[in-house]
């Protein structure tokens, strides 16, 4: 999405944050937002580290792999019947 979770979250203080959407346009909108990396993507192969050529790392990964956290804001719109 745009990244309007970023400056919410570092406000809470979470210190990395990582940005994943399909669309690269709202990747650009989330740029400067407080992300440390921005994954363009489908959510299964990103974190099945097949998109690393399509991220955009402003820091390098400080996590081994595991998550403290996971957010998904307004999405559940764009998700099918389960």
């Amino acid at each position: 999405g745009t990244g309007l979770m970023g400056p919410l979250l570092k406000e809470l203080g979470v210190e990395y944050l990582e940005g994943v959407d399909l669309s690269e346009g709202m990747l650009s909108k989330a740029t400067g937002r407080g992300y440390n990396r921005l994954m363009c993507g489908d959510l299964l192969k990103v974190f099945s580290h097949e998109a690393e050529s399509g991220s955009r790392a402003t820091e390098a990964p400080s996590c081994d792999g595991s998550f403290d956290l996971v957010v998904a804001a307004d999405v559940f719109v764009y998700v099918g019947d389960f």
